[in-house]
């Protein structure tokens, strides 16, 4: 939001992203050729979740915006369903019906009118959880890959932002005019964007990818249901969003969710252990 503030969106994205894919750049080198399609395939679902955040910012709450991101939860296990013969068991009923009810309460309950900007942010759910399951499937797959796929990834939403900023600069002027960088001129815009770009995105990303080799894409989702307490935080702390009643008991339920999850796939993994030991002996 604060880089909305200080430049367009486009823009803002546009070295966001950059940024980030710079700093990966070193990986690209390492990637496998097998992995080149998928990984491009994956980012540009992504590239729209991202697009459609920094849009929706634009006109809704940065929380909303997070809440809607967190209903990945319920793509992810739709994509491992209908894909991958994924039963639907109560452990992950109940942690998408705790998430899904936590999110409500943390960023429905003001009684704001859905507008444009939700419909755009709900890119995020969708695009983010296609990404995720098709990152899960590649590192299951190339686990050694983790950098070089992050590397691709992020390196093809740069370029698609760059065209989204391009574009959008010659359709207002400010490329053809010169103005299109002004925005970024400034310290405080320099410095919003290296943290965006390094630590945000490029740390971000290879945390992410490094952490789906051990976990499916409903548990990289379940986890995504905590980013509404996140934005909300911040927002709080760096905008002056106001933290109430329902945004404590919707952090608790989302809370709930990712526990009820990990708790449940704990015990999964411990009869299947169990299970075969005993066949064993």
């Amino acid at each position: 939001r604060i880089l909305n503030e200080a430049m367009p969106s486009s823009v803002a994205c546009g070295l966001r992203f950059s940024i980030a894919a710079a700093v990966l750049a070193p990986f690209l080198p390492q990637l496998n050729r097998a992995v080149v399609f998928p990984a491009v395939a994956s980012s540009l679902a992504i590239t729209v979740a991202y697009i459609g955040q920094i849009l929706a910012l634009q006109t809704v709450a940065a929380g909303k915006v997070g809440f809607i991101c967190s209903l990945a939860i319920i793509v992810c296990p739709v994509l491992e369903v209908l894909f991958d013969g994924r039963k639907i068991d109560k452990t992950l009923m109940a942690s998408v019906s705790l998430a899904i009810a936590g999110g409500a309460f943390l960023e429905l309950s003001g009684g704001e009118a859905p507008g444009f900007g939700d419909l755009l942010a709900f890119t995020q759910p969708i695009g983010f959880g296609i990404g995720y399951w098709a990152t899960v499937k590649l590192m299951q797959t190339y686990p050694e890959q983790a950098m070089p796929i992050t590397a691709v990834q992020t390196t093809t939403i740069a370029f698609s932002s760059i065209l989204w900023m391009l574009g959008a600069g010659l359709f207002s002027g400010s490329l053809l005019d010169g103005t299109l960088l002004n925005g970024a001129a400034n310290p405080a815009a320099i410095g919003a964007l290296l943290y965006t770009g390094v630590l945000t995105t490029a740390l971000t990303r290879v945390g992410e990818t490094q952490a789906l080799k051990g976990m499916s894409g409903t548990d990289a989702a379940v986890i995504l249901t905590t980013e509404p307490i996140w934005a909300l935080t911040w927002a709080a702390a760096l905008v002056g969003e106001e933290i109430g009643l329902n945004a404590i008991i919707g952090g608790a339920l989302v809370t709930a969710a990712c526990a009820v999850n990990f708790v449940g796939e704990a015990e999964g993994a411990e009869v299947a252990e169990d299970a075969e030991s005993g066949a064993d002996a």
